[in-house]
C-alpha cells in the first residue's frame, strides 16, 4: 500500500476544552508528548550508555487572542471557552482536552497548571495557558 503525504495547515489543529466547545481566538497550539529515559547503563556497556522506556507525560501549550463576550462573563464565550475566565481558571483546574490535528484526535484530562492575559498598546489581549496531561492520552485515527 502506498502512503500519500501530505502537509498539515496550522489552522486545522483545534483544542477543545471540557464540553467539546473549541477554545475561542486560539492562534497556536502544541501537544507534547515525551517518554522518560532509564538510565540503565552497566560497565559493561563502555563507551556507550542504555536507557529503557519510562513514564510517558503529555502536556498541551494554548495561546490565542483573549474574547470575552458582550457581558463580559465566561458564558461560553470567553477566550478560553469551556476552560473558564482566564481569572478563574486557576479556581476550577481540571479539564478535559481533544486536540484534532487533521481528522485525528488527542483527547485526555488535565489540569491548568498556569493561564495569563497579557497586552500591548498597539495589539490585541492575548492568552496563554499551559495544561498538565493526567492519565493516558487517547489518539483516535480520522475516519477512512
Amino acid at each position: 500500500m502506498a502512503i500519500t503525504a501530505r502537509r498539515v495547515r496550522g489552522k486545522d489543529f483545534l483544542v477543545k476544552g471540557t464540553g467539546s466547545s473549541t477554545i475561542l481566538g486560539q492562534t497556536s497550539g502544541t501537544i507534547n508528548l515525551t517518554c522518560e529515559a532509564i538510565d540503565v547503563t552497566t560497565k559493561s556497556d563502555w563507551p556507550n550508555k542504555a536507557y529503557l522506556d519510562g513514564i510517558f507525560d503529555w502536556t498541551v501549550s494554548l495561546e490565542g487572542a483573549y474574547i470575552v463576550g458582550d457581558d463580559g462573563t465566561a458564558t461560553g464565550t470567553s477566550a478560553t471557552e469551556s476552560l473558564g475566565p482566564v481569572h478563574n481558571i486557576l479556581a476550577h483546574p481540571n479539564v478535559t482536552v481533544s486536540c484534532t490535528i487533521d481528522g485525528d484526535t488527542y483527547s485526555g484530562s488535565g489540569i491548568v497548571t498556569s493561564a495569563s492575559v497579557s497586552g500591548e498598546v498597539s495589539g490585541n489581549a492575548t492568552y496563554s495557558v499551559e495544561i498538565q496531561g493526567t492519565g493516558a492520552l487517547t489518539i483516535t485515527p480520522a475516519a477512512s
